[in-house]
């Protein structure tokens, strides 16, 4: 699964596996037992966790500008587009209604806009590759250089690889 991810994908995988454990534990199964610095590294995993959502907010916009990228649009799109949206519009709710989250939602916050936008369904065409993220497993990567079959129906183009790996 981490063997073609960036390094800060691993590392933001790893949070987003960390933190719902955590908070379950902290929270639920031993409220306050916990030491205090799993805390810290729970806010810590957090603050990677929105850094690495705006990595790769960044790289799909630069590549949808550069036209090497599209969007299959789907579910996966539209939650994305709406979680970017609603996620920001309920903090400045609750910041004008002088509410606040609970400790446990600031901490899933990041978690679920990290989780939303590395799953979107894509397409991406570069001079070298296709890559093709058509499921929540990681994404298939083509070299251009070595496509065996091409295929263009109704409603589907299929590409062959050769190697049995084709979209």
């Amino acid at each position: 699964m981490t063997r073609n991810m960036a390094p800060y994908q691993k590392v933001a995988f790893v949070g987003y596996l960390f933190l719902p454990v955590y908070i379950v534990v902290n929270y639920y199964v031993l409220p306050g037992r916990l030491p205090n610095f799993l805390e810290t590294v729970a806010w810590a995993a957090a603050a990677y966790l929105v850094i690495a959502f705006l990595i790769e907010v960044t790289k799909l916009v630069r590549d949808y500008r550069a036209g090497r990228l599209f969007p299959i649009r789907n579910a996966t799109f539209f939650v994305t587009l709406f979680s970017l949206v609603a996620v920001p519009l309920a903090g400045v709710y609750f910041w004008r209604s002088g509410e606040s989250f609970s400790t446990p939602i600031l901490l899933l916050i990041p978690v679920f806009l990290y989780y939303s936008v590395t799953n979107v369904f894509y397409v991406r065409i570069d001079h070298v590759s296709l890559q093709a993220k058509t499921g929540f497993n990681a994404p298939l990567d083509i070299p251009l250089f070595g496509l065996q079959r091409l295929e263009i129906g109704e409603e589907e183009i299929v590409i062959d690889a050769g190697g049995g790996t084709g979209v």
